[in-house]
């Protein structure tokens, strides 16, 4: 499984394990449009849910410390 721990400006610490696809692990901005998510216990995804913010392109940011 993937062990995760981290900090996003809008809600603070996030933290948690799982090896089940699609498990949100933070979202990169404000509005939930920009998330990380889980694939499997290897695999991380970022996703862009840019059609609900009306066709503009939502920005995250991620930095990876291993």
């Amino acid at each position: 499984y993937l062990l995760w721990l981290g900090a996003d400006y809008h809600v603070g610490t996030e933290k948690g394990a799982s090896n089940t696809a699609g498990t949100l692990i933070m979202y990169l901005d404000a509005v939930g449009y920009v998330s990380v998510q889980v694939v499997n216990a290897n695999n991380i995804q970022v996703c862009n849910s840019g059609s609900n913010d009306g066709g503009l392109n939502a920005v995250g940011y991620i930095t990876f410390f291993y």
